[in-house]
């Protein structure tokens, strides 16, 4: 594995991934947790999800976590297992359409991702707040806007 690629990751998240829409129980206040999208690599050679996920970062600037299974999965296991996740929408997206034109066995698993993640973002109701910030020339706050999704200009 001198070089890495699309077409590779493609491929091996193709034999060694899962992809899908999970809810991830309930909170400290008994509600279930939203639905949240995850992009997953599991392996038992930690290196090549190293490589992966160095791979990833370099080319979207997206940082996954790279951690062993779950005890579940290690009782079954012979040996160590590591996985690979990506949660955020907004990762799990920018990932899944590098990876779609290459994906044969996870197309349709990507796509119903992919359609979800687009139209979380697109529906999100953006948190706004003021954030304040000195007009050095008038010697006051003005309220500048922010959301948690980017920076805009107003």
């Amino acid at each position: 594995m001198n070089e890495m690629s699309w077409q590779y990751v493609a491929g091996f998240f193709d034999g060694e991934g899962s992809v899908g829409v999970y809810s991830n129980g309930k909170g400290n206040s008994g509600r279930p947790r939203p639905r949240c999208p995850t992009l997953m690599f599991t392996q038992a050679n930690n290196a090549v999800l190293q490589k992966i996920r160095t791979f990833i970062f370099a080319e979207l600037a997206v940082w996954g976590s790279l951690h062993p299974a779950s005890a579940a999965a290690l009782r079954t296991a012979r040996k160590i297992v590591w996985q690979l996740q990506y949660r955020a929408t907004l990762d799990v997206l920018k990932i899944l359409n590098e990876l779609r034109p290459y994906l044969h066995v996870k197309a349709v698993d990507a796509d119903v991702v992919i359609a979800f993640c687009t139209e979380k973002i697109s529906t999100a109701h953006l948190q706004c707040w003021t954030v304040p910030v000195l007009n050095r020339e008038r010697r006051m706050e003005v309220g500048l806007k922010v959301d948690w999704l980017c920076v805009r200009n107003q």
